[in-house]
C-alpha cells in the first residue's frame, strides 16, 4: 500500500513497470471527486473571469 488510497504492484520483466490500483478507501473517494468536477465545469467560465491578468499561466 503506497498512501492507503493506492495499490502498488511491481511486475517482473526486463523494463520496470508498475501498475497502480485504488484501494477501497480510495474508491471510497469517488464520489467526492466527481462532485469537484462537477463544480469545476459549473464554474469554470467564472474561474477564468476571476483569474488575476497578472498572474502566470
Amino acid at each position: 500500500m503506497v498512501t492507503g488510497l493506492l495499490d502498488l504492484v511491481q511486475l517482473p520483466g526486463p523494463h520496470r513497470h508498475v501498475e497502480y490500483t485504488l484501494t477501497p478507501l480510495g474508491l471510497s473517494m469517488i464520489g467526492v471527486l466527481d462532485a469537484l468536477c462537477a463544480w469545476g465545469e459549473e464554474h469554470w467560465d467564472d474561474l477564468l473571469e476571476a483569474r488575476d491578468p497578472s498572474a502566470a499561466p
